[in-house]
Order: structure tokens, then C-alpha cells, then sequence
């Protein structure tokens, strides 16, 4: 338990903590209100049961010249008025902890997607991008569900527990410590007996959770493979064992939950019957008897449910351990310490990029894909590059980019080696093979932006022939295209992307095989448009085609 508090606290900022420290307190005031609504109960019930308390109560100054109705009438407006505040208050305070549960949880998700997306290119070769999901969903969820709410229901019901075990001390000090210490001991052994199941509960469902996203993500990505091999009932079968085993585990969890409400109920019946039959076989039922039966009657009422949440509060961390410590990591993941900086480029002209005895390997075991590698990229250049797969084509291009580092070496871009990532960015675009189509408009999936600048839209759609099966298609830039462009041809897709690229107004344009869904006629005219655009544009174009390089004024082959 103490390292899951270790962990909830270090995921806390300052701002936080301090939110966290009132309602804490606010929910000890509550838990006092508690303790004040059952103390003031007792009065009507010795009332009620104790005539000779009314003409007592009548010497009291304030309460002089009233009857015994009066008088009940008093105390009963008295105790409405209080509930309505006591009331008033716990609501208040329970849409605070909850307002506040859900705007940790978005902080926290938007800062575990923030930690993910802003790290170095070489991050997402380690990590699977079915943990990412996870942990955005469900982690998240749980955070809310499994940990805050259950941390501060242990507050909340905690302190109700503990004054009103205080009041029922004044009580009856024998009873109340023999029920404290048989709760006690009760609280204790259950946990002992159920913390193993839950935590190896909690690991099962966390594993099998990521592993059925995997498999949804892997189903869906290659739907046409399954589709053409008759695969359908194997993935089927595949996701069932992952589904079947993550349910089992739920609903053994969910089962543990359940059982101290019932042995904690039956375990009070038993109290409160057992009370009464002493109390009647020795004929001791008296005034007082009937009074300290009450209070305990009252704050049982308040203690039983909350005795029974702390329980089912202790169980649900005990069950996210696992996902705490992952949604931890994930949350104190080291950023890069610049991720956008603000430049003026366009000050910048793009002349050269030269790449000098580099050396890349992407582990320190590999091989080196590059070794004491030098290239030249000069201005208006149309550099074509070739070689057989595996051969270092894209990752050269990675390197050009900046998406990857060399491990020796140098890279300038205008004789420059430390040119800011974001100036390259201005100044170079890129179009992979694969362009990533989102479920939007044409013109969206142009732009990726809510600020649009048409005069660049329909240039860089007419350079890239979007204009053309806009046309012959019947629709335009305001057109749905589904997910992933699923409405869309491959070379569609690569159509857009170039027109993707070219709206931003690029220097240099890289196009990996970005062109090979386009049929030569296509190809043709794009080169053609190309030209017209921005004479002075630096292209550099990897290919297998022998046509495609033809457009280029020098061809590098890995």
C-alpha cells in the first residue's frame, strides 16, 4: 500500500497537491457533520422513550413557557435544518472531488500522450503502440475509477469511521473497543487473504487487455491478408482466449469486491441480535440500554456502507498496482528539452545539405547501415536514390530529415551542423510510400490545419492532379474520404499527400517512392507541374523505378 500512495503522490504537481490537501480537510469537516448528525439523533429518541426528559428539558431558559409538543417540534426543526446543511455540504464537497478526479485524469492523459508524441523518433522503434493505447485508455479510466476515487472515498469514509467510532466511545467504551478491534482484525485478515488474488488479478487484466488491443490493431490493419487466406475464424479464436481470460479476471475481482459488504452485514445483524438477547435474559433493557442501542443503531448505519467502501477501496488499488506503476513511468517520461522553437525561416534560403563521414547503426550490436558515409545535395538538384530493400534508403532519408541522428559524423544543412529541427521542418516536406489519410475532408487532409489558405490549396491540388479526380469523381475539396482514406485509390492517397507536402511551400521535397501508385501518364504531368510550381525546388526521390528516376538530374544507388 505504500508504494502505491508513493506513486499516486509523485504523479501529483504543486497545484495538485494542494487541491488534494482541502478536499481532504473539507472531508474531515464532513466526517465531523457525520458524527454531530448522529450525536443530535439521540436527544429525539430519549425524548421519545424518556417522558420525565421533556419536563427536564422544559428548565432550560430558552425552552421555558413551552409544552412537550413544542418542544419536539423544536428539536425537529432543529435536526431538519441541520440535515438540509449537512446535506447541502456533502454534495457540494462530492462534486468537487469528482469535478476534480476528472480534470486530474485529462491532465493526466493529455501529458502521458504529450510525454509519448513528443519523443525522438528512435522511441517508437522500442515501444509497441498497443501499450500507448492502453495506457490513454484504460490507465487513464483507472486512474479515476480505481485509484483518486478510491484514495478519496479511504478519506471521506475513513474520517466518518473514525469520529463516529470517537462518539460511540462516550457511549459505551467496552462495546465500541471490542467492536473497533473484531473490525480491525476483520478489515485486516480480509485483506491479508485477498491481496495476492488482486494484485495477480490486477497483472492478468493489465496483460491480456494489451494484448487484446494488439490484436484489434493487427486484425484491422491487415483485414485484406485475412481476408484473402480464409484467416477470420483463427483471429477470432486468437482475440476470444485473450477476451475470455481478461473477463475471468475481471469477474474474479469483481466477486472479491463484493464479499465484505456480506459478511460485514451479517456480521452487525449478529451484533445487534445478540445485544438484545443478553440485554433481555438478564433484564437489563432499560432507558439506557435503549439509548446506547440507538447510537450504536444511528452510527452504524453511517459505519457499515463505509467500512464496506474503504474495503472495496483498499481492493481496487491493490487491483491497479500494476497499471499505477506503468501510468507513473509514463507520466515522469523524460521529454526532449526543446520541442518547438520559435524561428523566423523565412529568412532562411535553402542551398545545400552535405553529409560528412557519417556512421549509423540503429543499436550499438547491429551493423552499421552507413560508415564513414559522405554525400552532397546541392539547390534545384532532382536527386534520385535506388538500392535493393534493406539497403538504407529511407533511414539516409530519416537522416537528411533530422528524424534520426548519425552515431559519428556530421550533417550540415548551409554549412550549418546544429540548424534548429523546426527551420528544417520549414524548409523541407516529406511524402512517404504509406500517407496517413484522416477521416476528414479533402481539404482538411491538405491543409492538417483549421486555418486555410486557399490560393496554396489550390496550387499545390493542382501540382499533385488532386484537382483531377476531384472532377472526374464528382466531388470536391469538402468531400469525406472515411478512415485512412478508405474511399480513396493508393494513388489517390499519394496524390494527396504530395498536395500535403506542397502546401506548405517547401525548399526541398522528399518523395520515398511516394509516387509508385501513380501510373506513368499521372507521373508525367506531375513532374511537368512540379517544375512550373518552384523551378528552384530541391527534390530528392527514392525509387525502384527505372522510369520514375528518369526525371532526375543524378541517380545515387545504395
Amino acid at each position: 500500500m505504500n508504494t502505491i500512495f508513493r506513486n499516486f503522490f509523485s504523479i501529483l504537481d504543486k497545484k495538485n497537491k494542494k487541491i488534494f490537501l482541502i478536499l481532504s480537510i473539507l472531508s474531515i469537516f464532513g466526517a465531523v457533520l457525520e458524527m454531530i448528525g448522529v450525536g443530535i439523533l439521540i436527544p429525539i429518541v430519549v425524548l421519545i422513550t424518556e417522558p420525565s426528559a421533556l419536563e427536564i428539558s422544559k428548565k432550560i431558559k430558552f425552552l421555558e413557557g413551552y409544552d412537550n409538543f413544542d418542544i419536539l417540534n423544536l428539536v425537529s426543526i432543529f435536526l431538519l435544518f441541520f440535515f438540509i446543511v449537512k446535506c447541502f455540504f456533502i454534495t457540494i464537497l462530492y462534486k468537487k472531488i469528482f469535478y476534480w478526479i476528472g480534470d486530474f485524469a485529462c491532465q493526466c492523459s493529455t501529458k502521458v500522450f504529450r510525454n509519448n508524441i513528443t519523443q525522438n523518433y528512435p522511441f517508437f522503434f522500442k515501444i509497441n503502440s498497443a501499450d500507448i493505447i492502453q495506457s490513454l485508455t484504460r490507465n487513464i479510466t483507472l486512474l479515476g475509477e480505481r485509484i483518486l476515487q478510491p484514495i478519496m472515498i479511504i478519506i471521506v469514509e475513513g474520517s466518518v469511521v473514525i469520529f463516529l467510532a470517537i462518539f460511540l466511545l462516550f457511549f459505551n467504551l467496552k462495546a465500541t473497543i471490542a467492536v473497533i478491534i473484531s473490525t480491525f482484525l476483520f478489515g485486516l485478515f480480509f485483506i491479508k487473504f485477498v491481496k495476492q488474488k488482486l494484485i495477480k488479478g490486477g497483472e492478468e487484466i493489465q496483460k491480456f487487455d494489451a494484448l487484446r488491443i494488439k490484436k484489434i490493431q493487427e486484425s484491422l490493419g491487415s483485414i485484406k491478408e485475412i481476408k484473402l487466406t480464409s484467416l477470420e475464424d483463427k483471429v477470432i479464436d486468437e482475440y476470444f482466449n485473450f477476451a475470455k481470460v481478461l473477463r475471468n479476471s475481471q469477474a474474479k475481482h469483481d466477486f472479491l469486491l463484493q464479499t465484505p459488504k456480506i459478511i460485514i452485514e451479517l456480521a452487525i445483524v449478529f451484533f445487534f441480535v445478540g445485544f438484545i438477547v443478553l440485554s433481555i435474559n438478564n433484564n437489563i433493557l432499560s432507558t439506557s440500554i435503549i439509548t446506547t442501542l440507538s447510537a450504536f443503531a444511528f452510527a452504524t448505519f453511517k459505519i457499515t456502507p463505509a467500512i464496506n467502501r474503504i474495503l472495496l477501496a483498499t481492493q481496487r488499488l491493490y487491483n491497479t498496482k500494476k497499471s499505477l506503476e506503468i501510468l507513473t513511468k509514463d507520466l515522469q517520461l523524460n521529454t526532449p528539452k526543446s520541442i518547438k522553437t520559435i524561428v523566423n525561416s523565412s529568412k532562411v534560403e535553402f542551398e545545400n545539405i552535405n553529409l560528412k563521414n557519417i556512421k549509423f547503426n540503429y543499436t550499438e550490436k547491429s551493423e552499421p547501415l552507413f560508415k564513414n558515409y559522405s554525400l552532397n545535395i546541392n539547390k534545384g538538384e532532382i536527386l534520385g536514390i535506388t538500392g535493393k530493400s534493406g539497403s538504407g534508403k529511407t533511414t539516409l532519408i530519416d537522416l537528411v530529415i533530422g528524424l534520426l541522428k548519425p552515431t559519428e559524423g556530421e550533417i550540415f544543412i548551409n554549412g550549418s551542423s546544429d540548424l534548429d529541427m523546426e527551420i528544417r521542418k520549414k524548409i523541407i516536406s516529406y511524402v512517404p510510400q504509406d500517407v496517413y489519410i484522416f477521416d476528414n475532408s479533402i481539404k482538411n487532409n491538405i491543409s492538417l490545419s483549421s486555418k486555410i489558405n486557399n490560393d496554396m490549396l489550390m496550387k499545390s491540388s493542382e501540382v499533385a492532379l488532386v484537382n483531377d479526380f476531384l472532377q472526374n469523381q464528382n466531388c470536391n475539396f469538402e468531400t469525406f474520404v472515411g478512415e485512412q482514406g478508405i474511399l480513396l485509390s493508393g494513388g489517390q492517397k499519394q496524390r494527396l499527400g504530395i498536395a500535403r507536402a506542397l502546401y506548405r511551400n517547401p525548399q526541398v521535397l522528399i518523395l520515398d517512392e511516394a509516387t509508385n501508385a501513380l501510373d506513368e501518364e499521372t507521373e508525367t504531368k506531375f513532374f511537368e507541374n512540379l517544375k512550373n510550381f518552384n523551378e528552384n525546388i530541391t527534390v530528392i526521390l527514392v525509387s525502384h523505378r527505372r522510369k520514375t528516376l528518369e526525371f532526375t538530374t543524378r541517380v545515387l544507388k545504395l
